[in-house]
C-alpha cells in the first residue's frame, strides 16, 4: 500500500475486488469473497443493540461505539469474518493460498475499514439503517411492554373503604337536584358602563377643546409604533477540523445549494459519510434546505 501497489480497490456488498502491480507488465486482479452474516449472528447482535441508542448514534457516523466494539468484533459471532467465510483468488502464477498481492489487497481493506468501519456492514451484507430501525422499535415495545406491566399494578375493583378503614359516600349514588337561582341584575356591571360613558363623553371634550396640531399630536402618541421583529442571527460555526466545519464550508451560500453528490466528490467522503454529516449539520442549525436533495448553509 506504501509503495502503491494497489492500483484499485473496489468494495461491494459480499465482495472485493483489486488490481495489484507485480513483477508484470499487467496488475494482477484479486478478488476476495465474504460469506454474508448468518441469522443466528444478526440476531445477537441486534439483542445486544437492544437499548443502547446512545451508543448507535456513533453508527451513523460510521464509527463503532466502544460499547459495541466486543459485540461487532467477537470472534465467529460479530461482524468480523472468520477465515473459513473469506474466499481468496489471485490470477498470479504464485502457487500459495494467500500470495503477496492478496496480502496488499488485505492490508488496503485494511485502511479503508480504518477511514469508515460501516464498511464491515457492506461486506456482511447487511444494512445499518435496519439496525437502527429495529433497535429503535424493539426499545419502544420493550418500554410499552413496561409501562403495561405497571399499570397492572394499580387497583382495580377495590373497596378503598376496607383497605383505609374509612367509610366513603357512594359515588354511584344519584346527586340532589338543586333550586333554581334567579340571576340578578349587577350592581357593579351597571356602574361600570356608567363611568366608562363619563369617561368617554371627558375625552371627547378635552380633544374638542384642542386646536389641530394638539390632536394629531395627541392622535399619533395613542397609536403604539410597531414592533420590529429582530432576525435571530445564525448559528456559530463548528469547531474547525471537524466533519462538521468541512461540510459547512462545503455547503457554502450559494442559492440553488449543493447536492450530496456534489458535497461527496468534493470532501471525498462516502456517501455514508455525507448523509450522516448533512443530517446532524442540519439538526445544529448550521445547513437547510434548498428543497429536496439540496443544502447551503444558514444565511
Amino acid at each position: 500500500v506504501r509503495h502503491r501497489s494497489v492500483v484499485d480497490l473496489q468494495m461491494k456488498a459480499g465482495s472485493i475486488t483489486a488490481l495489484v502491480q507485480g513483477s508484470s507488465a499487467q496488475p494482477y486482479k484479486i478478488t476476495i469473497k465474504v460469506d454474508p452474516l448468518s441469522g443466528r449472528n444478526w440476531e445477537a447482535i441486534r439483542q445486544a443493540c437492544a437499548g443502547g441508542l446512545d451508543s448507535l448514534r456513533a453508527l451513523l457516523g460510521g464509527q463503532f461505539p466502544p460499547s459495541l466494539q466486543e459485540v461487532f468484533f467477537q470472534e465467529g459471532k460479530g461482524l468480523f469474518p472468520t477465515p473459513r467465510e473469506i474466499h481468496f483468488k489471485c490470477n498470479c502464477p504464485d502457487g500459495a493460498s494467500m500470495c503477496k498481492h492478496i496480502a496488499a489487497a488485505l492490508y488496503g481493506v485494511g485502511a479503508r475499514l480504518d477511514e469508515d468501519p460501516s464498511l464491515f456492514f457492506k461486506l456482511r451484507q447487511i444494512n445499518v439503517d435496519d439496525l437502527i430501525t429495529e433497535t429503535v422499535a424493539d426499545t419502544a415495545q420493550a418500554l410499552l411492554d413496561k409501562a403495561g406491566h405497571q399499570s397492572a399494578n394499580i387497583l382495580d375493583d377495590v373497596d378503598l373503604g376496607d383497605v383505609f378503614g374509612i367509610e366513603l359516600d357512594n359515588m354511584d349514588a344519584p346527586l340532589p337536584d338543586l333550586p333554581a337561582v334567579t340571576p340578578k341584575p349587577s350592581t357593579a356591571k351597571k356602574k361600570a358602563a356608567r363611568a366608562s360613558a363619563k369617561t368617554a363623553r371627558a375625552i371627547t371634550r378635552t380633544v374638542e377643546r384642542q386646536p389641530a396640531k394638539a390632536k394629531i399630536a395627541t392622535a399619533t402618541a395613542r397609536v403604539a409604533p410597531p414592533t420590529q421583529a429582530v432576525a435571530a442571527a445564525p448559528p456559530p460555526l463548528p469547531p474547525a477540523g471537524t466533519m462538521l466545519a468541512d461540510l459547512v464550508k462545503a455547503v457554502g451560500r450559494a442559492r440553488k445549494g449543493k447536492s450530496v453528490d456534489q458535497l461527496q466528490d468534493k470532501l471525498g467522503w462516502t456517501r455514508m459519510q455525507a448523509r450522516n454529516t448533512i443530517t446532524r449539520a442540519s439538526a445544529k442549525g448550521f445547513i437547510e434546505t434548498v428543497k429536496p436533495g439540496l443544502y447551503r448553509r444558514v444565511l
